[in-house]
């Protein structure tokens, strides 16, 4: 139904009124009779598909007949689909309606025309903002884009999304101009100039282009052969070509392949422009669309050129494909590179949150783009395949540690792009190591368009979101060949080995977790709480007065009213200051301090009863290896350590290298009384 599609600039002489219309609104939204509705079409596939055989069979029957309808935008979507449906007696979808006052067009279509209209009367040519556009939409009484909720974040960036669509777009009379980057981004609608006359051809079969104004159609053919050449022509998105002539019956067999004149992608929905005059080529055969025409709205569509683009991906959901990739991965011999897209409660966390696309990549090769929320978590032999190759990403520790909670995989043999950066960088803190600052550093790449926050769960992804799963693997080969390069330079090639084989170390340590006690912790929480309690009471009555004791600047000038005059309230000042209130604060904090790290351990716990603190083994700018999520480097001894607890059948070991710094470091100098006291 093409909700919030965008349409080219010669609608109004393209467009039909047709009853496939569709009102804007979220189509994840939706109720349906069957709550999992691919689910229940995946049960009944053999069902569905029989049946569309039988419709097939009986339009062959009737002879093929075309739809009654015709439908300019897509000409033969409304042969072939409108002759089926009107020989199994479902009716005509394409039949007209009417709907007075309307242009027609999806929905968004509409409001957008309106809008332009309303800006450009308020603000002429001035260049505005997106606020002002939002306020302008709020202001008016016609409630446009009532399916977007402009008061939330994702509402505005919705409306965002959908100006950039509209870009150069001539509405009513009215384009508009983008201009700007994305915190700074600018919009002007300006009256529409005539553009003078533009000549246009007009392709059967190419999508979104006028089928009959002003063409001549080629001499008749046989029924058959007519039906046989719809088959070849009619590809979305494509061009056919500038006069080029549907190839003999006998092609029709090799129409798995692409054919030679289809049209670069991507082009849905424009107009082919005639080429003729360059090349000289078929003057004799001038079908009259090239006498025709007529001013277009808006921009000029340019010259394409009659090449195929390889496409950058596969989305694919059909777990049945899996073996296909294996094959492919087996013959290539090559690193793979991989990438996941996360979404639900907390997208960063996989005991709260589901991968929905698993990307993968290999050189000269379209990525390939997983949809698990369809094909399950069970990657059979393409999770055994990837597990005895190399793999490749940009913080490998975050994408194996999904993969071996929600797959069970498990990898040996990891190059991370991120970890070679910060070997590099040498913990310099001005200079990132983002997967973006390291195309432009290794790569001389610009930035990709992020959609790492959109949201993943979306029952369709845009083409956004899919080019930016694709493009985060499709570069990771030509980045691991830079910087190990530049790591055999620097002579690092040892340190970058320790630190990949580190990962998958570290990766088992997350997945593991630590088991704690609840019970216990919920009841040294509960002695905490008290103990803070006390604590704030006790230095409040000392003080005489209701004072907030976590704000520096109230406890600094109580302090003075009572004859304690300090320069800050830190831990330093207030211990060196030896008097009682002093005291007193710092048992407050050491209270206060306790009580915190045991509600947020307590907080930690996930669903099996543990603990699955995250570990950075060069998240540091020293390199040195840290702990988050909660950091548990720093459980001090006393109660709140208790409640770690080993397994049944197995104990805790505790070890520690005992002054390792300063041995390395009397080592690395050759200090003879250093290595002798140590």
């Amino acid at each position: 139904a093409n909700v919030g599609a965008s349409w080219p600039a010669d609608l109004d002489l393209r467009m039909v009124k047709i009853t496939l219309f569709l009102p804007g609104e979220n189509p994840n939204a939706r109720q349906f009779k069957h709550a999992d509705l691919h689910k229940w079409a995946k049960e009944h596939r053999g069902d569905i598909l029989s049946l569309l055989a039988a419709m097939v069979q009986r339009w062959e029957n009737a002879g093929r007949p075309d739809g009654p309808s015709s439908f300019a935008s897509f000409p033969e979507w409304a042969k072939v689909i409108g002759g089926i449906m009107f020989a199994c007696n479902l009716g005509d979808p394409c039949a007209p309606i009417e709907r007075e006052g309307e242009d027609g067009g999806d929905e968004m279509t509409q409001d957008m025309k309106t809008l332009f209209r309303l800006t450009n009367e308020a603000f002429g040519t001035d260049w505005i903002t997106k606020q002002q556009i939002y306020s302008l939409v709020d202001q008016e009484q016609a409630d446009l884009f009532s399916w977007i909720n402009l008061s939330e974040r994702r509402g505005q960036t919705t409306l965002g999304k959908a100006l950039s669509r509209f870009n150069k777009r001539c509405l009513g009379g009215v384009v508009l101009k983008i201009k700007g980057g994305k915190n700074s981004r600018r919009y002007q609608f300006t009256k529409a100039h005539n553009p003078g006359p533009t000549t246009v051809s007009s392709i059967e079969g190419t999508s979104g282009t006028s089928n009959g104004v002003g063409s001549v159609s080629p001499s008749p053919a046989p029924k058959k052969r007519q039906n046989e050449q719809k088959l070849m022509q009619g590809t979305l998105g494509t061009s056919d070509g500038v006069d080029s002539v549907v190839s003999a019956p006998e092609t029709v067999a090799s129409q798995g392949s692409p054919h030679p004149k289809q049209g670069t992608s991507g082009t849905s929905g424009t107009s082919s422009l005639l080429r003729r005059e360059k090349t000289g080529e078929n003057k004799g055969n001038n079908t009259g669309a090239d006498n025709m025409k007529y001013n277009m709205e808006g921009y000029h569509v340019p010259e394409v050129p009659n090449v195929p683009s390889p496409p950058e991906y596969q989305l694919l959901g059909d777990k049945s494909v899996l073996g296909q990739i294996v094959e492919t991965i087996q013959r290539s011999e090559a690193a793979v590179a991989l990438d996941i897209e996360t979404y639900g409660q907390n997208a960063l966390n996989p005991w709260r949150g589901d991968i929905r696309l698993l990307s993968l990549a290999i050189p000269d090769h379209p990525a390939w783009l997983l949809d698990l929320r369809a094909i399950g978590y069970d990657l059979g032999e393409l999770g055994n395949c990837l597990q005895q190759h190399q793999v490749i990403a940009h913080n490998a520790k975050f994408d194996l540690l999904w993969l071996r909670h929600k797959c069970g995989l498990k990898f040996d043999d990891v190059f991370c792009t991120l970890t070679a950066s910060r070997l590099l960088t040498n913990g310099k803190r001005e200079l990132r190591n983002d997967l973006y600052t390291c195309w432009e550093r290794f790569l001389g790449l610009p930035p990709g368009n992020d959609q790492g926050k959109s949201d993943w769960s979306d029952l369709i992804l845009t083409e956004e979101q899919k080019s930016y799963a694709a493009l985060d693997v499709l570069h990771l080969h030509r980045l691991k060949a830079k910087q190990s390069e530049t790591i055999t330079a620097e002579q690092l090639e040892r340190v970058l080995e320790l630190e990949n084989r580190l990962i998958p170390v570290v990766v088992e340590m997350e997945n593991r977790g630590f088991k704690i006690n609840r019970d216990r912790l919920v009841g040294i929480m509960e002695d905490y709480s008290a103990e803070l309690t006390e604590a704030g009471r006790e230095i409040g009555e000392e003080l005489g007065q209701q004072v907030n004791l976590n704000s520096p600047k109230q406890l600094k000038e109580i302090l003075a009213t009572k004859g304690l005059t300090l320069p800050n309230t830190n831990v330093q000042t207030l211990t060196e200051s030896g008097h009682h209130l002093a005291d007193g604060i710092l048992n407050y904090r050491s209270a206060k301090k306790q009580m915190e790290q045991t509600e947020t351990t307590l907080k930690a716990i996930e669903n099996d009863g543990r603990i699955h603190a995250l570990f950075e083994p060069t998240g540091t700018n020293t390199g040195r290896f840290s702990s988050k999520k909660p950091n548990l480097q720093n459980i001090g001894r006393g109660k709140l350590r208790t409640c770690f607890i080993p397994d049944e059948g197995h104990r805790l070991v505790v070890a520690d290298y005992s002054q390792v710094e300063l041995r390395i470091a009397a080592a690395i100098a050759g200090e003879e009384k250093m290595i002798q006291a140590y």
